[in-house]
């Protein structure tokens, strides 16, 4: 409870993984109801690339934020190790 109260903690990173899991789900549900409405080869390719596209883009995309917030807790960790100068 404390980690929800104050900021101390990055809670980004696990919505991030959450995020993924629910875009994946829906590049597959996208491409299954794709391969339904179209029907024949050209449906069951299509909606094969639109699982294989939609599952990139969406990892693409949460790797974008998640490096943004891996770099934060990097410097983070160098801030700290730093001695105060004086």
């Amino acid at each position: 409870m404390k980690d929800l109260l104050f900021i101390d903690k990055m809670l980004t990173t696990r919505i991030i993984t959450i995020v993924y899991w629910l875009m994946l789900l829906f590049a597959v549900l996208t491409g299954i109801s794709a391969i339904r409405i179209l029907d024949g080869f050209i449906g069951l390719l299509t909606g094969l690339v639109i699982m294989a596209l939609s599952a990139c883009l969406a990892r693409i995309f949460c790797e974008c934020f998640a490096v943004i917030f891996k770099c934060y807790e990097e410097l983070k960790e160098i801030n700290s190790n730093q001695a105060p100068s004086k």
